[in-house]
C-alpha cells in the first residue's frame, strides 16, 4: 500500500501541514462557538417568553380583581338592592315572562 499524500517537494509539503495545522482548529472552535451561540440564543428567547407569561399573568390577575370589585360594588349598592327587591316581589307574571 502506498503512502496517499506523496508530495513532490517540500514547498507543497510544507503548504499542506501548514494549511491542517490552521484549517482544523479553526473548524473545530467553529462548531463549537456556533453550537454556543445556537444554545445561547435558545435561552434568551425563552427567557423573554417566560417574561411575557408573567406579565400576562398579572394582566389577567389584574383585570379579575376589578371585576370581583365591580360585583362587590354592584352587590352593596342600596338602589341595585331596592329595585331588585320590587321586581322579585311583584307576582303578576305573564305568560311572556316565562318563555324566553
Amino acid at each position: 500500500m502506498k503512502n496517499t499524500f506523496r508530495f513532490k517537494n517540500l514547498r507543497t509539503r510544507l503548504r499542506f501541514i501548514f494549511l491542517m495545522t490552521t484549517f482544523l482548529p479553526m473548524l473545530f472552535i467553529s462548531v463549537i462557538i456556533y453550537f454556543q451561540r445556537v444554545t445561547a440564543i435558545k435561552e434568551q428567547a425563552f427567557s423573554k417568553l417566560r417574561v411575557i407569561e408573567n406579565l400576562k399573568v398579572q394582566q389577567v390577575n389584574s383585570w379579575l380583581d376589578e371585576r370581583a370589585g365591580d360585583m362587590l360594588t354592584i352587590s352593596e349598592d342600596l338602589e341595585i338592592r331596592k329595585t331588585g327587591d320590587v321586581s322579585l316581589n311583584n307576582q303578576d307574571y305573564t305568560k311572556e315572562d316565562h318563555e324566553y
